[in-house]
């Protein structure tokens, strides 16, 4: 019994931040931590603020033939406020667009669905579309005021795994994106692989082969 266990894939995340905040505090000239930027939980009494470590497990059913399984997990403090729906942008040979559904309206350290969606044609050129609550793959996102389409291969980059290349994206595996991050500050989303700017709103993703 227990957690870390054989033929698990386990998310360690830490979440929410100090009340000196996450940017060296004041002592360091950075910002005091508040709930706009910790999550609506924060407690600036608490002398540990809201820092906590979230445990999560990854789907590792066998996907469904000729499809991979996708999960989301909502792990941005900032955007704690924000259950974001997903889909999976699929751009067609003919210049249409497909969206799959992955889960609607993801709580704030929730990943969903609980067995993982089976997508088809999931590659490096696919993306995910975060959009408002709602089951509507256009609706804007409440907070930003657009939905956001994320390439694959920013999110592979970001999560330092672009050396595999389009081959880290196969049928027959599982798949979980992270949100991390946030917009407060000077807001650039999703930046390229996540490097220009590791605070802002970003993706990462979590790769499992059952």
């Amino acid at each position: 019994t227990g957690t870390l266990l054989k033929n698990k894939t386990i998310i360690l995340a830490v979440t929410g931040c100090s009340p000196l905040g996450a940017a060296g505090g004041a002592a360091g000239g950075g910002a005091v931590g508040n709930a706009l930027i910790c999550g609506s939980d924060y407690d600036a009494a608490n002398p540990h603020g809201n820092l906590a470590v979230k445990i999560s497990e990854v789907g590792t059913a066998v996907p469904a033939a000729n499809t991979s399984g996708v999960q989301f997990e909502h792990l941005s403090s900032e955007l704690s406020a924000l259950p974001p729906s997903v889909f999976i942008k699929n751009l067609e040979s003919d210049g249409g667009t497909t969206f799959q559904a992955v889960a609607q309206n993801v709580p704030y350290k929730s990943i969903l669905p609980a067995a993982p969606a089976a997508i088809t044609g999931l590659t490096v050129a696919s993306a995910v579309r975060l959009s408002g609550p709602g089951a509507d793959a256009a609706t804007p996102l409440p907070v930003l005021g657009t939905t956001i389409d994320v390439p694959n291969a920013s999110t592979q980059a970001a999560s330092v795994q672009a050396e595999a290349g389009a081959a880290y994206w196969a049928t027959g595996s599982n798949y979980a994106y992270l949100i991390i991050g946030g917009p407060t500050g000077s807001y650039n989303p999703f930046p390229d692989g996540g490097y220009a700017n590791n605070h802002a709103t970003h993706l990462v993703v979590v790769k499992s082969t059952p």
